[in-house]
């Protein structure tokens, strides 16, 4: 098939799941936010975030790795080291997500007491830290099909976890439960993770238990070594969709937060497409590398581009005009204050889809250093603009912040890719 139009036809499965997703994940938000004091709405995502901002020493990198190495070993043929490269991610992942775990569960009620001012946020926070002790799991088979280019199963996967989150919560919520219910909904899911075993063995890789294992050290140090350039790329990442709740929650009222993690969230209902993109991106960049095949990477370049400014365009001018609508109609009249922050964030989409485009080659290529850099500096703008913006103009502070962010990696990863490519 020509890559360009695999690379497309993978993105439209993508997208038209993860529109599916977004809507279960705002049926998800709606049934929160109407069932949820604005405060406790806060305080969840207050936790996630917390727990989202040390996300990368549970991944170490190397779900990107892994999904790196499995595209290049199924070109190459090479079954024994898909294996390998699985077993060893596993096992690394696995140690260091009980260790973080371990960690927040004993720095429970410091945290609480310190960050929250609120004592009653540590039982919350220990069972947020079990559901992230049981996801390994769920990550290596979302690594797996991305590299093995399974897009659909990659997409099914996260839809069916949206929709379990969401029943389990509607459950937990009618039982009475209140603000424990999501938490104890994301255990539940990483618990039946393991029904998804069975489509990797049928579906993906029937052949894994019949491929004799065998130690590769070598692999280890490969897969370390690009898990390191891209933690610092994803650590630059999570300054960008965790920093903003960390400091509102630490500089603002709850309902602040919970504002905010109504119109952030809504916007990034339009990144759905730039996620597509990366997840296509990235291991068929990979392939054609490998082929030394440059041309067909400039070509998809320009394509992707007008495909992604045509995609994105209209659904972010209606944002735009019609925010305290949307927010309303998802939400409540409560939310309403986070309007002019939907606004700034639908305007930043449509740079960030761009800037996700030129990241997604770059980490294909084999470059995840210059992305890393890249994602630093524009991530430390952020940071100091958050800092700055936040205590005088609150959540709208943040919004503008993150959008002048995300124009400074679209120029910088522009550049970087006109001198490789």
């Amino acid at each position: 098939m020509n890559y360009t139009k695999k690379a497309i036809k993978g993105t439209s499965i993508i997208f038209v799941l993860s529109i599916f997703s977004a809507l279960f994940a705002y049926l998800l938000r709606i049934l929160l936010a109407r069932n949820l004091t604005v405060a406790e709405y806060g305080a969840l995502y207050a936790i996630m975030a917390l727990f989202g901002l040390f996300s990368i020493f549970q991944s170490l990198g190397l779900g990107e790795g892994l999904t790196k190495y499995v595209a290049e070993f199924e070109t190459k043929k090479r079954l024994d080291k898909i294996k390998s490269s699985i077993i060893i991610v596993f096992s690394l992942q696995f140690f260091s997500t009980i260790l973080l775990g371990l960690i927040f569960i004993f720095l429970s009620n410091f945290i609480a007491k310190y960050y929250f001012h609120d004592l009653s946020m540590s039982i919350y926070i220990k069972v947020y830290a079990i559901s992230i002790m049981l996801s390994p799991l769920l990550n290596i088979f979302k690594a797996i099909f991305s590299g093995f280019q399974r897009m659909f199963f990659f997409s099914l996967l996260d839809l069916l976890q949206v929709v379990a989150v969401l029943i389990f919560s509607f459950v937990l919520l009618k039982l009475g439960l209140g603000l424990m219910a999501p938490f104890l909904a994301y255990v539940l899911l990483y618990t039946i993770s393991i029904l998804f075993y069975f489509i990797f063995i049928k579906k993906v890789f029937p052949s894994f238990w019949k491929i004799k294992y065998a130690f590769d050290y070598g692999l280890v140090k490969r897969l370390i070594k690009f898990g390191t350039a891209v933690i610092l790329a994803s650590a630059a990442g999570l300054v960008f969709g965790y920093t903003d709740t960390f400091l509102i929650t630490l500089l603002r009222p709850l309902e602040e937060v919970g504002i905010y993690n109504a119109s952030f969230p809504t916007a990034k209902m339009l990144w759905g497409l730039s996620g597509a993109l990366t997840l296509i991106l990235f291991p068929l960049t990979s392939e054609l590398w490998a082929k030394q095949d440059s041309l067909r990477i400039q070509d998809g370049i320009r394509l992707l581009y007008k495909f992604s400014l045509i995609s994105i365009l209209p659904v972010s001018f209606l944002f735009i005009v019609f925010p305290e609508t949307i927010l309303t109609f998802l939400f409540s009249s409560s939310y309403v204050a986070g309007a002019n922050v939907l606004r700034i964030l639908a305007f930043g989409t449509v740079i960030f889809t761009l800037s996700q485009v030129n990241n997604s080659v770059l980490m294909g290529i084999g470059k995840p250093k210059s992305v890393s850099k890249i994602m630093l500096f524009a991530a430390g703008f952020n940071l100091v603009g958050n800092l700055v913006l936040i205590p005088t103009y609150g959540i709208s502070g943040a919004a503008v912040s993150t959008v002048v962010s995300f124009l400074i990696v679209l120029i910088f990863s522009y550049l970087s890719l006109n001198k490789i490519i």
